[in-house]
Order: structure tokens, then C-alpha cells, then sequence
């Protein structure tokens, strides 16, 4: 696309990025090197005003992130949780993202599933125990998920690269 022409790379401070393809079709830009970051949050920022108007092309600052389980909840503590795992994870509060609070027992306490950066969810799981609330919470990583395709449910590949026969309808 000629529009991405007008973002220089020079002026960001990107002397070595390097573009590919992913595994869904995207054009995915790493930026190696120091303050690679503040680097890549300034090119995103830049591309979004350049392709504000397409409707067709999204820009996103994709960040690796680690999921947690964390156990033992009471219902009412869920804005606590992300204040909880960002204080203890030595990260955001904008960089931790928490889903709903579940019960497996109808007696029990709740658990919820959170994701933040690795280097936060590293520092969280070695002291294994964090205060939300008013209970101490035992929280435990989760293993990376594997890719699935949404077309024929396999493991190991997605939609676009699918050559399978059978079309799942989701519900």
C-alpha cells in the first residue's frame, strides 16, 4: 500500500524493522533493538492516522502476554483483581486484562482467568499467593494454547491455511 509510504521509519528512530507474514495473512512489523516499545506504540500511532479512513486495514500493537489462573475469589472483587496482579506484577493496570469471576461448586469461591505481560505473570506466580480483597488468592500460569482452526476445530493451523472439507458452524 503507497499510503504506508508516507510513515518514515527513519524519523520513529527504526533503522532494522523487519516485516513478514503471519500465520493468518497480516503484515506483522517487528522492531528489533532498544526502546523497541516506545518504537513500535510511535509507528502504530502513525499508521492509524495514515489508514484512518480504509476500512479494510487494521493496525494493532500485538504485545505477548501469559495467561493466569487465579483461584479462591469472592464475587465482588473483580476491579481488585487487575489493581491486585498490576501492583504485584510491577506492571500497568492497562496491561492486565481479567474475564469474568466463575464458580465451579455453588458453595465454592470463584476463580477468573487473567492475561498480562510475561515478565509480570513470572513475578506473580513465584510468590504463588496474592491479598484481593479481603481472601488470599493462589494464582497459577496456564500453558501457551495451540493454535486452532475455527473452519474444521483441528489443532495446529488456522481458517486461512485450512484445506479441510468440513465447514463447523459456530453457534
Amino acid at each position: 500500500m503507497k499510503e504506508a509510504q508516507a510513515v518514515d521509519l527513519q524519523d520513529i528512530g527504526i533503522t532494522k524493522g523487519r516485516g513478514r507474514k503471519s500465520v493468518t495473512g497480516a503484515m506483522i512489523i517487528e522492531v528489533p533493538g532498544k526502546e523497541n516499545k516506545e518504537k513500535a506504540d510511535k509507528l502504530a500511532t502513525q499508521l492509524k492516522e495514515v489508514f484512518q479512513n480504509k476500512k479494510d486495514v487494521r493496525v494493532n500493537r500485538p504485545e505477548k502476554m501469559a495467561e493466569l489462573r487465579v483461584k479462591n475469589l469472592d464475587d465482588s472483587v473483580k476491579q481488585e483483581i487487575t489493581t491486585a496482579l498490576a501492583l504485584k506484577g510491577e506492571c500497568s493496570p492497562d496491561q492486565v486484562i481479567v474475564g469474568e469471576i466463575k464458580r465451579v461448586m455453588p458453595r465454592s469461591m470463584g476463580t477468573a482467568w487473567a492475561k498480562c505481560p510475561p515478565s509480570a505473570a513470572r513475578k506473580i506466580v513465584q510468590l504463588g499467593r496474592i491479598t484481593v480483597g479481603w481472601s488470599s488468592s493462589r494464582v497459577d500460569i496456564l500453558p501457551p494454547r495451540p493454535l486452532q482452526c475455527y473452519k474444521c476445530l483441528r489443532t495446529r493451523h488456522v481458517r486461512a491455511q485450512c484445506n479441510g472439507k468440513s465447514k463447523r458452524q459456530m453457534l
